[in-house]
């Protein structure tokens, strides 16, 4: 996200949905914390000048976010173009969303 973002490019965010039927349809998608860390992330490489050195990794896995003010609700919602659904293909009924299919107000 820090390179797309050198070059101007809006990263949208969908989580890993296993699709049966493919070789991944065994594999978990992502926790929701886990999920929710790379969103959050993801609005702090947007909003701030960042580097690789403010967050922290373990193993390749997100750990620790720089400590900067974001807005939780706008992180949740779904990224690149307004008018996407594409959210509810990834969702399941009466659980936590993971994007939140809200036009974003920045």
């Amino acid at each position: 996200m820090l390179e797309m973002k050198k070059y101007n490019i809006l990263v949208s965010l969908f989580s890993f949905t296993p699709i049966k039927g493919t070789k991944f349809e065994n594999v978990k998608p992502p926790s929701l914390e886990r999920y929710r860390k790379i969103q959050f992330a993801r609005e702090i490489i947007e909003k701030y000048d960042v580097s690789k050195d403010d967050f922290g990794f373990i193993d390749g896995v997100l750990i620790k976010l720089p400590d900067l003010k974001i807005s939780v609700e706008e992180a949740i919602k779904t990224s690149g173009c307004s008018y996407c659904t594409r959210p509810y293909y990834n969702e399941k009924p009466n659980k936590t969303l993971y994007n939140v299919p809200q036009k974003r107000k920045y």
